[in-house]
């Protein structure tokens, strides 16, 4: 008995600065710490669920302080690159969304949405440098189109590895454009024609979503004045 209580004794008195332990561990997390960053917010959402442009969307929000009830939802069906497709990323397209809401407008005429469309530009560029590619399937490396890739991909956790850097990223370097200046009108003279593209009618081995979201990236980047590649999903993967 006597050796039995010791032991009981023992248990409850290492018990004590385990629980200490917890408690400060817990004040020490993301979530709860005051010096939280915007890009760990981003991530934060992204590890509870959300997708990409959610993400971006939801912690750009909070950075202007607007409140929409449009957001998240408006970003729901633009993760992997429009809803697994590949196409552009998310991110960046979440990215596209948050300039809007702080510099959009609701009014007509080009010169209003001339500031929306240079830091969109800007940030298209930019996120083409650090990251190598704007599209889901190379950032990524798999087609997630095809069942045996998505769960290969989710097996390796391939999006808690690579996407949730490709949300911070997206974060900083929306940050960045906040003391970026544009350079004057006449000094970037936009293009005024684009390369027209012909799309297949048909895309073997591809849902139907997936030749609704080529026609929203050829749109996108159409509002951004860049120049369309070659097509909007990158080749196939082997």
């Amino acid at each position: 008995m006597e050796r039995s209580n010791l032991h009981v004794k023992e248990a409850q008195n290492n018990s004590r600065p385990q629980k200490q332990t917890k408690a400060a561990q817990h004040k020490a997390t993301p979530m709860s710490h005051p010096q939280t960053t915007l890009p760990d917010k981003a991530a934060i959402s992204f590890r509870g669920g959300f997708n990409c442009a959610q993400s971006v969307l939801l912690a750009m929000q909070e950075h202007y302080g607007t409140k929409s009830e449009v957001i998240p939802k408006i970003a729901s069906a633009f993760g992997g690159g429009i809803e697994r497709c590949g196409s552009l990323c998310g991110a960046l397209t979440g990215a596209v969304m948050a300039i809007g809401i702080k510099h959009g407008t609701n009014e007509r005429g080009v010169e209003k949405r001339d500031k929306p469309n240079r830091l969109a530009q800007r940030f298209y560029e930019q996120f083409t440098k650090e990251l190598g590619t704007p599209f889901c399937r190379e950032l990524i490396g798999y087609d997630l189109t095809k069942p045996e890739e998505l769960e290969k991909a989710e097996r390796l956790k391939v999006f808690d590895e690579k996407c949730e850097g490709f949300v911070r990223k997206t974060v900083e370097i929306l940050l960045s454009l906040e003391t970026w200046r544009s350079p004057e009108r006449d000094s970037n003279p936009r293009p005024t024609a684009y390369k027209a593209i012909a799309l297949p009618a048909e895309l073997p081995g591809h849902i139907n979503l997936c030749n609704i979201s080529r026609s929203v990236g050829l749109n996108l980047l159409s509002s951004l004045q860049l120049p369309f590649p070659s097509a909007i999903f990158p080749p196939r993967l082997s």
